[in-house]
């Protein structure tokens, strides 16, 4: 879980996300790392009018503590909780394809050794005769045909799932136009928009920039059926607590305004 200390605006957020004890923000199209927390594991933030954010080490105790400007608001971040439980397993597998046969089985047991005949009478020997000139290599004989297939072994364990990485498309309305399975996108107001994963994005690596869908069949906000990216837009990105594996961004102009635009969010884990 998250705790944030201090007043705060939905608009003004940067990305928290929390694996070991380190702090992730995600700011500007980029990913910014800070990991000072005091000694009761708070992180101590300065967030700028201008969207820009800082951290600060705010011991009183020490000679270098630092406060926050003017023209800043300060804001603690701090993170708690046990792990979730475990997601359910997913669906079966398709069967695999049969294998070889299996190695011949071992040999088996020596039987009993059979009752000794009666022996015959010796006869004589003969004459030694002359050896023999080797006769020449015999051909190679046919292989044989294949013998028959083995049974099925039984099914394996499902192995664990795989790390890798989350991603979507995002048009100026919110609407998903492209990503990968099981991300989903919404408006939630004008410039502020909610990605949801299909698993949590804490602990991964966070990217949100402009970006544009180039796919055919695209229908735009602009009434010329495209959806510009602008390179001179800035980010914010935090967090969704109101909705399991989310995060909410805000998108801004030079002016600090909420904006609309196309972008594209990647969660590496």
């Amino acid at each position: 879980m998250f705790s944030f200390h201090g007043a705060r605006r939905f608009g003004r957020r940067s990305l928290v996300l929390a694996a070991g004890g380190a702090l992730v923000l995600a700011v500007a199209g980029g990913v910014a790392y800070a990991t000072i927390p005091d000694a009761n594991g708070v992180v101590h933030l300065c967030v700028a009018s201008n969207g820009g954010v800082r951290a600060i080490d705010a011991d009183a105790s020490k000679q270098n503590a630092q406060d926050c400007k003017a023209n800043e608001q300060a804001v603690d971040v701090s993170q708690s909780g046990q792990p979730g439980p475990a997601g359910p397993q997913g669906p079966k597998g398709d069967t695999g394809a049969t294998g070889p046969a299996g190695p011949a089985g071992p040999q088996g047991p020596k039987g009993d050794t059979g009752a000794t005949g009666a022996t015959g009478a010796t006869g004589a020997t003969g004459a030694t005769g002359p050896a023999g000139a080797q006769g020449p290599k015999g051909d190679t004989g046919a292989t044989g045909a294949a013998g028959p297939a083995g049974p099925q072994g039984p099914k394996g364990d499902t192995g664990p799932a795989g790390a890798g990485a989350m991603w979507a498309l995002v048009r100026s309305d919110g609407l998903r136009v492209a990503g990968s399975t099981g991300v989903t996108s919404t408006e939630v107001r004008t410039g502020v928009y909610r990605v949801t994963f299909p698993s949590s994005p804490s602990g991964c690596a966070v990217a949100v920039t402009p970006a544009q869908y180039a796919g055919a069949g695209l229908i735009g906000i602009n009434s010329n059926t495209i959806d510009p990216p602008n390179i001179s837009r800035f980010f914010t990105a935090l967090q969704d607590l109101s909705t399991p594996n989310s995060v909410a961004i805000g998108e801004r102009d030079t002016s600090g305004a909420l904006v609309e635009g196309p972008f594209g969010i990647v969660a590496t884990c």
